[in-house]
């Protein structure tokens, strides 16, 4: 993945633009592109933002994209899933996942293809699926070149897990927000750049969002509604839920 912003994914729902923009959430990668963000949010209506642990607008990155937001009075919305609790649910899967990768890469490789290599980490165990999602695999990619990471199958490796369920629940609330929010002509979501693949396939074929329906656990304890926020006199205001 080039250091850069992915071009903006155009989808078009319910008579809405949407574009999907790759990132990189790092405080340096905003100041290196904070001019391209300036014009995507002046030529958008609202944005949509990743969750992060911390409330948005205190996160090292998307908060500055928030700040250019609230600068110019635009909306926030957040359909990310993500809370506490699925993060806790990653971290008690790393172990398997982690023996899992562990034994697929100890065969010999006349042995096991790449292609099996990844049937054998994305199918063989719930810990594979959820290991590069949890809070260990957020480490783990801070020590794994992203270049490297991207290039090996990215899009197999997280065929499923909480990273998988959170593309289903990103485009569902997305296509909400274009069905319930009347006043919208022009949307930007701005998730890391492993994601914006998967939203986009997610958004484009709805069927496939049926797949939700192995994540019971994950449905349980995640977040259910799309989140609207609205710059107030002194700060962020969550307006509604829907």
């Amino acid at each position: 993945m080039k250091d850069c912003p992915s071009p903006p994914i155009k989808e078009k729902i319910n008579d809405k633009d949407v574009s999907i923009v790759g990132v990189r959430h790092l405080p340096e990668f905003f100041l290196k592109y904070k001019i391209f963000f300036e014009n995507l949010v002046s030529k958008h209506d609202a944005i949509v933002l990743e969750e992060s642990i911390e409330d948005f607008w205190e996160h090292p990155f998307f908060g500055k994209i928030a700040d250019i937001a609230y600068a110019q009075k635009k909306r926030v919305y957040q359909a990310d899933p993500t809370n506490l609790p699925c993060e806790i649910l990653d971290a008690t899967s790393f172990g398997g996942g982690l023996y899992l990768i562990i034994d697929a890469v100890n065969k010999p490789k006349r042995e096991i293809s790449r292609r099996d290599f990844l049937k054998r980490i994305g199918i063989a165990g719930i810990g594979a699926f959820l290991l590069f999602g949890s809070l260990p695999g957020m480490v783990v990619r801070k020590v794994i070149d992203e270049e490297i990471l991207y290039s090996y199958g990215i899009d197999d490796l997280l065929s499923y897990g909480n990273t998988d369920y959170r593309n289903i629940k990103i485009a569902e609330g997305i296509e909400k927000i274009c069905y319930k929010v009347s006043d919208l002509k022009k949307i930007v979501a701005f998730h890391g750049a492993s994601h914006s693949k998967h939203i986009e396939a997610y958004l484009k074929n709805p069927a496939l969002r049926a797949k939700k329906l192995a994540y019971l656990l994950h449905e349980a304890i995640s977040r259910k509604k799309v989140r609207e926020y609205i710059p107030a006199k002194e700060g962020w205001v969550l307006s509604r839920t829907f």
